[in-house]
């Protein structure tokens, strides 16, 4: 475990000065963002369907990874949730760990149907008479 953290620390230091330009370009940015909320509701919107683009494609070719990645982020979600849920128990808390269970639901989901395509095509690969391995009807 100590290798795989000075590992990831030594790529960090490696690709920083790297990240310093884009740091000085959002510090520059936020005075004007700060003064427009309509532009940075947009770029932000425009930022999300790019990522959701990118995440759709991502999960068109490599559907076990991206089936991790959910259960990982509605893990994440739900913990997050949970830590901050116990004094007021508030509606919305409830709700977001609600959303997070889904999230985590989807990625085993799409993790299942990853792996049944990826044993398919294998199984195809070698044979090439063996009937494919049909996808749940949704």
């Amino acid at each position: 475990m100590i290798g795989v953290i000075t590992a990831l620390v030594q790529v960090l230091l490696r690709f920083l000065p790297y990240l310093r330009p884009i740091v000085f370009l959002i510090r520059q940015l936020k005075n004007v963002l700060l003064r427009h909320p309509i532009i940075t509701a947009l770029l932000l919107t425009v930022l999300a369907v790019g990522l959701g683009a990118l995440a759709s494609f991502w999960k068109q070719k490599h559907l076990i990874s991206y089936g991790v990645a959910e259960i990982a982020f509605g893990t994440l979600l739900a913990y997050n949730n949970l830590v901050n849920l116990a004094p007021n128990y508030e509606f919305p808390k409830l709700f977001a760990i609600g959303t997070a269970i889904y999230v985590i639901a989807r990625g085993f989901n799409n993790g299942w149907d990853g792996r049944k395509l990826f044993v398919g095509r294998a199984l195809r690969t070698r044979w090439p008479a063996y009937p494919s391995i049909p996808l749940a009807t949704r």
